[in-house]
């Protein structure tokens, strides 16, 4: 059964009424594989994990809706990043600010803390509900400019992504409405790393799902990520390869 075409798709993603408040479970798993050949040592894998719950009211507002989001409780396995050992602590209870205009970009996106386990969840609320423009029949086409503090750098991503209205199906026990999408992304900006500070750059590729219900609210969704990207820094002669699969999951909370 497909969706019907979206100027009913598309309203209610753009006209959810008064104020939601929706509890999500965010997984975030992080797969690197660094090319050190050039070092003349082999290849190294790195491995991180992260599982968050948050809490996101979002009240209607003029020419959109505020969000509030907080931080209940987050558990981290930081592998070989530099993150401090009470990072994970510090960041519990931390509340985020956005403003998601009628096609659902969030703008202003601002934390209360500055916080490495913060910052990766900041970045994930910069791109989490799906970009719809009101009034238009899909597909769809997005471009969105991401900032994000991540690993103690700062990092500037652009994302082209391509909706698409995939029919009605279950999501966790609730009816839903399915938007498969496919995206391009190009990132630069600098990061911390065991040897220092480093520089990357980089391009990826990826697909996912997002899921809503009948009146708009987020259900939750997936997404997998590849990443071909090149890290500099000073102890390093030449560039080094690295390929970055992320795979991220938002479940909701009964």
């Amino acid at each position: 059964m497909l969706v019907p075409p979206l100027l009913a798709f598309v309203g209610l993603l753009t006209t959810p009424a008064d104020t939601t408040l929706q509890q999500y479970r965010v997984e975030l798993s992080v797969r690197s594989e660094v090319d050190l050949s050039g070092l003349g040592m082999p290849t190294q894998i790195q491995e991180q994990a992260a599982v968050g719950f948050l809490s996101i009211t979002l009240a209607d507002s003029a020419g959109g809706r505020s969000m509030r989001a907080v931080l209940d409780s987050a558990t981290l396995s930081a592998g070989d990043l530099p993150v401090p050992p009470d990072a994970v602590a510090q960041a519990r209870g931390t509340t985020f600010h956005g403003f998601l205009d009628p096609r659902g970009q969030m703008q202003g996106l601002r934390a209360t803390s500055d916080n490495p386990v913060g910052g990766m969840i900041e970045s994930l609320l910069g791109d989490l509900f799906p970009r719809l423009p009101a009034g238009e029949a899909g597909p769809w086409r997005d471009t969105v400019q991401l900032d994000s503090r991540i690993n103690g750098g700062e990092m500037k991503t652009t994302v082209i992504t391509e909706y698409l209205a995939a029919g009605t199906e279950e999501f966790h026990g609730s009816a839903a409405r399915k938007v498969s999408a496919s995206f391009s992304t190009e990132m630069e900006g600098t990061m911390q790393t065991p040897g220092g500070e480093a520089g990357m750059r980089g391009t990826g590729s990826g697909a996912g799902n997002y899921y809503m219900t009948s009146t708009g609210r987020f259900l939750g969704g997936s997404r997998t990520t590849s990443q071909q990207s090149t890290v500099t820094m000073a102890m390093a002669p030449a560039p080094i390869p690295v390929q970055t699969t992320t795979v991220l999951a938002v479940i909701p909370v009964p």
